[in-house]
């Protein structure tokens, strides 16, 4: 096996695009996105066996007069069942990185750790990759653990994957069943999804920002949406969902008259009252208006739900599951197999103050994933620590400011 420093960025991608554990952070586009955002230095790594590449790792470096390291996200390319190659990789790797000076190497890893039931119990079927852990730790890393997702790592450990390898009828049913309901209401809505354009990447943005004033946290800029499209255009797919406000208005017209309504007066109560507020909305907004947005990875067989924002001024509608619908359908045209919603915290109870998130998505019938975290390397223990004991402090610092201007502009 020959170690390989400067793997053609077309080869690389290549290979990382076909492979079991690909993903869009592994790629170029997005070495090259880190670097124009954040001054990242992409390094193309790789291990090939008579003159053919067998494993590739992105490694995207990180100098300054604080600290330098380098980080591979989610993980190498390589088929972790060979302990031979992997090892003899990671043996590499920390040589390489040890030539660099470097502080400090950081990987977290695309590996399934287990198999798990939709409510998070663990499934007893053998599967079990803790193997690679092991491997990691006696190679000198030291391992975050199988904590909490939001415990401060770099990408979440858990996710939920919906398997649309099936026709849409099949897929449907498998949700939930108040989620099949509320699908059912998309067309009674007047609601209608489609593909986005650049110029409408200004939603995604507000909408985010309306959240971000409830949940108190920092919105991104539109040109943070916008650098992300221009870096990954191919890997990018926008939709954005609209509502017609006349169509929602005339087809609960439509719904009165029927007999269902005419016998059930609570029921027609309801939808009285669903006008009304119709009609407020047609008054203040005109007749149509866009309600939802949502920003898409896609590769191959795979893609990632990275940002969903609905417009709040419109609570009732649904207009995220009109989204996911058409974002579904579109995905399998396309030859998708995995639709991974992308993280949650991975606690399944009404306790977890981020219970929401999860019921949402777990309403889709998808699959509990669990990856095995993160990993650090390290060089200079001095170094390593003060970094993220400065960071760290610095995020709690400006997470408190942001919060107290929240609340203040809420007052006002």
């Amino acid at each position: 096996m020959e170690f390989i420093t400067h793997v053609d960025p077309v080869i690389f991608d290549n290979f990382v695009s076909l492979h079991p554990h690909s993903h869009y952070m592994k790629l170029s586009s997005w070495a090259n996105h880190k670097r124009h955002t954040e001054g990242l230095i992409p390094h193309y790594i790789g291990l090939q066996e008579h003159h053919t590449l067998i494993a590739t790792s992105l490694l995207l470096e990180k100098k300054t007069k604080d600290i330098h390291y380098f980080y591979c996200p989610w993980g190498l390319c390589t088929d972790y069942n060979s302990e031979l190659v992997t090892r003899y990789f990671i043996q590499q790797i920390q040589k390489y990185i040890t030539k660099q000076n470097a502080d400090f190497l950081r990987i977290d890893f695309n590996v399934e750790r287990r198999h798990h039931e939709l409510s998070g119990n663990v499934i007893d079927d053998g599967f079990n990759n803790e193997f690679v852990t092991k491997l990691l730790i006696d190679e000198g890393f030291k391992h975050k653990g199988y904590g909490y997702a939001y415990n401060g790592s770099w990408v979440n450990r858990f996710t939920l994957v919906i398997d649309i390898d099936k026709p849409l009828p099949e897929i449907i049913n498998h949700f939930e069943k108040r989620r099949k309901s509320k699908i059912n209401h998309i067309g009674i809505q007047g609601l209608s999804t489609r593909l986005g354009t650049k110029d409408d990447l200004i939603y995604i943005a507000l909408f985010e920002k309306q959240l971000s004033m409830q949940k108190g946290f920092k919105p991104k800029p539109l040109s943070y949406f916008e650098n992300l499209v221009e870096d990954l255009e191919e890997q990018v797919v926008y939709y954005v969902t609209e509502l017609n406000i006349k169509q929602y208005i005339q087809n609960i017209e439509d719904l009165l008259q029927t007999k269902k309504y005419k016998l059930d007066l609570k029921a027609a109560s309801y939808k009285k009252e669903e006008k009304e507020q119709a009609q407020v909305w047609l008054n203040k907004y005109g007749e149509k208006v866009i309600v939802a947005a949502g920003l898409f990875m896609r590769l191959n067989t795979k893609c990632w739900d990275l940002y969903i924002y609905n417009n709040k001024n419109f609570p009732t509608i649904h207009s995220s599951d009109s989204l996911h619908m058409f974002a579904i359908n579109d995905m399998k045209q396309h030859g998708v197999k995995e639709y991974d919603m992308v993280g949650f915290s991975g606690e399944t109870n009404k306790s977890d103050p981020y219970y929401g998130l999860y019921e949402y998505k777990s309403s889709f019938g998808p699959r509990f994933v669990e990856y095995i975290g993160e990993f650090d390397f390290i060089l200079n223990e001095k170094n390593y620590r003060s970094y993220f004991k400065k960071t760290n402090l610095l995020k709690r610092i400006k997470k408190k400011i942001y919060s107290i201007l929240v609340k203040k502009k809420r007052t006002y």
